[in-house]
């Protein structure tokens, strides 16, 4: 839950953003006002919280333990899913839509002054993102029922790399940018 919705919102957010600035610079004497902006948002997350419900409703996680080895005694216990491929799918149709709206209009406004879009971190994020899960998916898939530890610690580094890969993308080079202008103004004064 706080995965998807939070990827949702981070990616949707910069969407609306990025709509905003497109907009104002269409050229056009119309106000884009904040409501204008932030309807892909709220289709998308009302989206998102819906399906994430249908599939605690319909298909909620039951805890299996299986028995790896009888001898030692070692097993595996994870919460199972019956029908996970297909919520999992229909998940990853929503993120990869908010991913996809936020790199369309990041390509459409690539060439802004960075100060006030920051298409370039946006699109490299999204590469990131990408390398993340193509590295991932197979040690997971190969994780999955071996070792309960190994796959939660899997789990939790795609979900940090995931995370910190946008945040430190978008947010940093702001920040550098930032400190950078104010140590300026400080040297002139």
């Amino acid at each position: 839950w706080l995965y998807c919705v939070g990827y949702v919102t981070i990616y949707m957010a910069l969407f609306s953003k990025l709509y905003r600035i497109n907009q104002v610079l269409q050229f056009r004497r119309a106000k884009v006002n904040v409501e204008q902006a932030l309807w892909p948002f709220r289709i998308v997350i009302g989206l998102t919280i819906v399906l994430l419900t249908l599939w605690t409703i319909f298909d909620g996680g039951v805890y299996k333990r299986r028995e790896l080895n009888f001898e030692t005694g070692s097993s595996v216990g994870m919460c199972t899913f019956e029908h996970a491929w297909i919520w999992m799918m229909a998940a990853a149709i929503v993120l990869g839509t908010a991913t996809a709206m936020t790199g369309v209009i990041a390509w459409k406004t690539k060439d802004v002054d960075a100060a006030y879009a920051e298409s370039a971190w946006i699109m490299t994020a999204i590469s990131t993102q990408l390398q993340v899960v193509i590295v991932s998916l197979p040690c997971l898939l190969l994780l999955n029922g071996q070792s309960s530890n190994a796959r939660y610690i899997g789990l939790v580094m795609a979900a940090f790399s995931s995370s910190m890969s946008i945040s430190t993308l978008v947010m940093i080079p702001k920040f550098w940018a930032f400190f950078l202008q104010n140590n300026n103004n400080n040297n002139n004064n």
